[in-house]
């Protein structure tokens, strides 16, 4: 009786795994999506805070770990709509380079009063926020779903005549 109920607990846990993994790909995409935009208004907005120079040069020559995140973020969200378990990997990757570089490393700027960007000190400061939030929660969903899928194991009872 209590093998049978193991059993059905754990076939169940498998076919919950499963589903969690797939409906989950969509929010993961948006997410990473959306933590895409929120670097690229952060660089811009930092380039642009700047003298001398065009934007797009500025940004280029300060924000290139940035642009490979968002290469590598859109490479992920093509395996993630493919159903690729690998896009894991680089969701974590691209995730912890935007949240390093447009988060941690800019993070001085959420105590101060005046702050060298091209909108409002807000917005400089809200998109260190989102960047920090999103890409650390991100990082935290890729590692735990790197976890291998359980699957349901019927125990085998050996029973000595």
């Amino acid at each position: 009786m209590a093998v049978g109920l193991v059993s059905v607990l754990a076939a169940l846990w498998a076919g919950l795994v499963r589903q969690l993994r797939t409906a989950i790909r969509p929010l993961i995409v948006g997410l990473l999506g959306l933590l895409v935009v929120v670097d690229v208004i952060h660089l811009i907005g930092i380039a642009g805070g700047v003298e001398g120079g065009s934007i797009l040069g500025r940004a280029i020559s300060i924000g290139y770990a940035s642009m490979a995140a968002w290469i590598l973020a859109a490479v992920s969200a093509v395996l993630w709509i493919r159903g690729r378990d690998d896009a894991l990997y680089l969701t974590t990757f691209a995730a912890g380079l935007m949240t390093l570089v447009g988060g941690i490393a800019d993070v001085g700027i959420m105590s101060k009063s005046a702050v060298v960007f091209l909108w409002a000190g807000d917005v400089a400061r809200w998109s260190v926020a989102l960047t920090l939030g999103l890409g650390i929660g991100l990082v935290i969903a890729a590692v735990l779903l790197t976890r291998p899928e359980q699957t349901a194991v019927t125990p085998t009872i050996h029973v000595d005549p």
